[in-house]
């Protein structure tokens, strides 16, 4: 009891304080948790993955951008990548679907594109003799936009990724489940390894290889979130507030050579500029981490009305409503009661 009497005496004190603190003081809120971006399901699918189609080794980034694919329970990580593939109106071959294995893929336009794979790659092709600087690829290069095994390199191919692993089965095998994601990316060397998920089965030297290791299904679902939010799109083009950070975060998961610290700095800058992953503490009006007496004053403000916020650190207790309760709760917090 003499406690509840302390806080409501603190309280009292700090309200008599409101009509001498300029409203200004209290100007800095925290941001916003935004909400959940999950995607709705649509009608007759079971749920939604994230899937992407990548060149990147050649310097080509995505045939298909990470986005979200409906599944169907029991579905194969097969059966989901050939209709994505025939959603997006692109040529394949990798026979039936009880054991399919892609053995090339339409890249629309790719004849017209320039490939530009990164230099410590490149070193690697030049001296396993996949690239003569004279002769130029030692196989074949793609002809009528269709990517496939043996073009540019002996050791080319389609590999698939679920959640930055190669599985050692192939994709009619895998059944797809809620919450991974899924790449087709196409290697050209070291049956993966110039992916960052191969030690080569042991035909290839060691090299140092930034990508080894590096995972991107965060990323990737960060890019797929955005490409399905209305919301969130209309915060990254050009002129707007996002635009440079989302920029950044392209360039981070467009280049095979990226590694993890660059990739991960960048998806925490465009996050934080999307108003993503913000940790809000009850009470905490200011964002410094800490609740102190002038939050719980700016609590109280709210509470009455003196000011408007939509922080959700006003709402202590997490009813929906913020009233006296929210101060008195945000005060004891203040003085680690």
């Amino acid at each position: 009891m003499k406690i509840c009497k302390r806080i409501m005496a603190v309280l009292a004190a700090a309200a008599m304080l409101l009509t001498l603190v300029p409203a200004l003081a209290f100007a800095k809120v925290a941001p916003e948790t935004a909400p959940e971006k999950t995607p709705e399901v649509p009608e007759g699918y079971d749920g939604v993955v994230v899937m992407s189609v990548e060149v990147l080794p050649l310097g080509l980034a995505f045939i298909v951008p990470p986005t979200y694919v409906p599944y169907h329970e029991g579905e194969s990580v097969a059966q989901l990548s050939v209709r994505l593939f025939e959603d997006y109106g692109l040529s394949y071959t990798g026979g039936d679907l009880e054991s399919f294995y892609l053995t090339s893929l339409e890249y629309p336009n790719l004849d017209m594109l320039e490939v530009n794979v990164p230099d410590y790659l490149m070193e690697q092709l030049i001296a396993n003799y996949c690239y003569d600087e004279d002769e130029g690829w030692d196989q074949a290069e793609p002809t009528n936009n269709m990517l496939g095994t043996g073009n540019y390199t002996y050791y080319s191919g389609w590999m698939y990724a679920d959640n930055d692993v190669i599985p050692n089965v192939g994709s009619s095998d895998v059944p797809v489940e809620e919450g991974h994601v899924y790449r087709w990316m196409y290697s050209i060397y070291g049956y993966g390894m110039d992916l960052g998920m191969s030690d080569g089965w042991g035909y290839f030297p060691e090299f140092d290889n930034p990508a080894m290791g590096v995972t991107r299904s965060e990323a990737y679902t960060l890019f797929a979130d955005i490409l399905e939010d209305d919301d969130l799109l209309s915060q990254v083009g050009a002129g707007c507030p996002a635009h440079e950070e989302f920029v950044a975060f392209l360039n981070a998961i467009y280049y095979q050579g990226s590694t993890q610290e660059e990739i991960d700095a960048a998806y925490d800058a465009l996050s934080e500029a999307l108003g993503l992953g913000v940790t809000v503490v009850p009470g905490d009006m200011d964002g410094d981490g800490a609740v102190t007496a002038t939050d719980a004053i700016l609590v109280l403000r709210v509470a009455m009305g003196l000011i408007e916020s939509d922080n959700p650190a006003a709402d202590v207790d997490g009813n929906g409503t913020v009233n006296v309760t929210d101060a008195l709760l945000a005060l004891r917090a203040a003085m680690g009661l």
